[in-house]
């Protein structure tokens, strides 16, 4: 987990990881930053929000569907892309 909702006491950069959340699902950035944000914090899996993200297919370059279902999307990150 990147980062959650609510501030974790033992995370100590909570607000970094939030913009880092922020960033990444921005359709402003290039694929490029955001394979650079899945291996700063060693991303295994991408939770796609439907009701969010309306181009869920734009990250399955970073791997395969794991899960899905009427609201979710779980992608596997692919070995390369989080290291």
């Amino acid at each position: 987990v990147v980062a959650s909702r609510h501030p974790l006491y033992w995370v100590d950069d909570h607000a970094e990881r939030r913009k880092a959340i922020e960033r990444f699902f921005s359709k402003s950035i290039k694929p490029i930053e955001k394979k650079a944000i899945i291996a700063q914090y060693k991303v295994n899996y991408i939770l796609i929000n439907k009701s969010v993200i309306k181009d869920p297919q734009a990250y399955y370059i970073f791997g395969s569907r794991v899960l899905e279902n009427n609201k979710f999307i779980l992608i596997g990150v692919s070995p390369g892309h989080n290291s």
